[in-house]
C-alpha cells in the first residue's frame, strides 16, 4: 500500500488500522449473535448469510462510484464500513458529530500514549494526521484515494461484523446499556484502540507468532 500524504505533509501509511478501530453502526446490525446461537448456525452458515446481507449493502449503497481507477484497492477495507454508515441519513448526522468532536476533544484514549498519566495529546503525532484522514474520507470519499472494489470485500466486511473488536463491542454495550450515539460509539473505538496497542507489544508479536508456527 502506498503512503498518502496529510496536509501537514506527514505520511499516512497504516490506515488498515481503521479496519479494527472503526465501530461501524451498520456492520453491528447485520448480524445478531443470539439468533445465530438459537439457530444453531455453524461459523460457515453465518459468514454466508453475513456475506450475502453485506453484499447487498454494497450494492444498494453503489459504493463503486467512489472507486478510481488509479486508486487503491485496499483501501476499501477500512472505508467501505464508513462509507455504508454514511449512507444511512439517521447515522450520518450523528457520525458527522462524533468525528468532529473526537477529533478536536480530548476525549479519546486513541490519542494518547498514556492518558492515565496526565500526558497531554500529541496534536502531531501520526495517529491525528490518520484520525484527520478518516474524517476527510467522511466528507470527501471521492477523494480518498479508493480503487476499484477488491472482489473479497463482503467477505472481509462479514469477519468483521462477526468479530472486529470495535463491532462486537458496539453491539455489545448498545444491546446491554444503549448509551448515546456519542458514548457508545466512543466506548467501542477505544476499546478496540486498547486491544490493538495490547497485540502491538513485543511480547504479544511474539506470543502470536510462536503460536503460529507451532499450529503450523
Amino acid at each position: 500500500m502506498s503512503q498518502k500524504r496529510t496536509e501537514a505533509g506527514e505520511s499516512a501509511n497504516n490506515m488498515s488500522n481503521f479496519t479494527l478501530l472503526y465501530p461501524s453502526h451498520t456492520l453491528s446490525k447485520v448480524f445478531v449473535p443470539n439468533e445465530a446461537l438459537i439457530r444453531h448456525h455453524t461459523l460457515d452458515d453465518i459468514r454466508k448469510d453475513v456475506t450475502t446481507r453485506i453484499k447487498r449493502l454494497i450494492e444498494d449503497a453503489e459504493l463503486h462510484r467512489f472507486g478510481t481507477a488509479t486508486g487503491e484497492s485496499d483501501r476499501w477495507y477500512w472505508a467501505a464500513p464508513l462509507l455504508l454508515d454514511r449512507r444511512n441519513p439517521s447515522i450520518k448526522k450523528n457520525l458527522a458529530g462524533w468525528l468532529k468532536r473526537v477529533n478536536e476533544s480530548d476525549d479519546s484514549f486513541f490519542f494518547y500514549t498514556n492518558k492515565d498519566e496526565g500526558s497531554e495529546r500529541e496534536e502531531s503525532s501520526s495517529k491525528v494526521k490518520h484520525f484527520e484522514e478518516f474524517v476527510q474520507c467522511f466528507e470527501n470519499p471521492h477523494e480518498a484515494g479508493l480503487g476499484p472494489l477488491p472482489p473479497d470485500l463482503a467477505e472481509v466486511l462479514a469477519d468483521l461484523a462477526i468479530a472486529s473488536p470495535a463491532v462486537a463491542a458496539l453491539r455489545c454495550v448498545s444491546e446491554q446499556y444503549n448509551p448515546d450515539f456519542y458514548d457508545r460509539t466512543l466506548f467501542a473505538f477505544d476499546l478496540a484502540s486498547e486491544l490493538l496497542s495490547l497485540f502491538n507489544k513485543p511480547e504479544s508479536i511474539a506470543a502470536v507468532r510462536v503460536s503460529t508456527v507451532r499450529a503450523a
